[in-house]
């Protein structure tokens, strides 16, 4: 573990953990596998770095992190003073985030072992996949699939789909597109879930279950449906259904397995409604911008980024539009022309 402060002036600017639990090497090679990543991936760097342990390969550290600030840096190891103070406080405060870093890891394997058995799951749930469809007024469906590994979000591992089925909307139907969009593309060596968590009941969850047999993966990681508890019948929690069985898993005596299960499918709501608003937002520029002759994608994102807005576009007089690269006088015009002048369309 490492603690990052930041000192400017005297002053305690701030502070900021980095745990590593799988780090290799010694201190003085986990030292200089830390400076080069910090301070080569975004974080200022000072005329002086002060550690409890020199790098190794201390002169070429010095020389990279110097071409990066434009100016020489020293690395010191302090003795005494205040700036020995500091790194005490650093050590300190590093092994603290590293015990609670590890209190946290055990809590979230006992919940997921806790997990495993209450569902009667084959495998441990270290990675789950959750699917949420987002169809807001009946255009621009989309899905969202968010993936929680080892109990904590990996958004790197997001993914959004749009949906390609036509019609009337179907949530069962964008449901087995994305399944089988998704998993018959995922190859042996590819990350595969260990469950899929699915936002529905059991006509949601007969569903992927057929996609899944139809591409002859049933075997590679549990399903899960996670429906909304109905008040009008007396439900007070949400219900987990499971295949094989016609009567949901009751939670209400394992609630922190109840929460977490809804964290996931709330977290997986969350993405793919952003995901949905953001495509009908696009389909509405388009209709505003992309029809004027002569505003192309070029034009458009010249506009946009200058004015913030179709709004500001909308505000914007002739001469400021014309002032704008690309822009004729004519072309600006014709955007005022034929902008839509109410309110409400944006």
């Amino acid at each position: 573990a490492f603690t990052l402060l930041r000192v400017r002036g005297g002053f305690l600017m701030g502070s900021r953990q980095f745990i590593f639990e799988d780090a290799a090497g010694e201190l003085h090679e986990q030292m200089a596998a830390f400076l080069k990543q910090c301070y080569t991936s975004g974080y200022g760097v000072p005329r002086e770095v002060v550690v409890s342990h020199l790098p190794e390969d201390l002169v070429m550290i010095e020389s990279l992190l110097s071409e990066h600030k434009g100016a020489r840096v020293t690395i010191i190891v302090p003795i005494r003073g205040d700036k020995g103070k500091l790194v005490g406080m650093a050590v300190e405060n590093a092994g603290q985030a590293l015990r609670e870093a590890r209190r946290q890891n055990a809590l979230r394997s006992e919940l997921l072992e806790r997990l495993r058995k209450r569902l009667m799951l084959q495998r441990l749930p270290q990675r789950i996949e959750c699917f949420d469809n987002s169809n807001l007024g009946g255009t621009d469906p989309v899905s969202g699939m968010v993936v929680f590994e080892d109990g904590q979000p990996n958004t790197d591992a997001y993914r959004r789909f749009k949906i390609q089925s036509m019609g009337k909307p179907d949530d069962y139907a964008y449901m087995a597109e994305v399944i089988r969009r998704r998993y018959r593309k995922l190859k042996a060596t590819d990350p595969w879930p260990d469950l899929l968590l699915v936002d529905g009941g059991k006509g949601q969850l007969n569903v992927a279950l057929a996609i899944l047999s139809e591409l002859g993966v049933t075997d590679r990681f549990d399903v899960a449906g996670i429906a909304k508890k109905n008040p009008e019948l007396g439900e007070l929690h949400d219900k987990i259904y499971l295949p094989g069985r016609s009567n949901p898993v009751q939670l209400s005596r394992d609630l922190d397995l109840l929460l977490f299960l809804q964290r996931i499918r709330d977290e997986a709501h969350r993405w793919s409604i952003t995901f949905q608003r953001k495509r009908r937002t696009g389909r509405t520029l388009h209709s505003t911008l992309d029809d004027i002759a002569g505003v192309g994608p070029k034009r458009k994102a010249i506009l946009l980024a200058h004015f913030g807005s179709v709004a500001g576009i909308r505000a914007a007089t002739p001469d400021e539009l014309a002032a704008l690269p690309g822009i004729s006088v004519a072309l600006a015009s014709t955007i005022k022309k034929e902008l839509p002048t109410e309110p409400g369309v944006a």
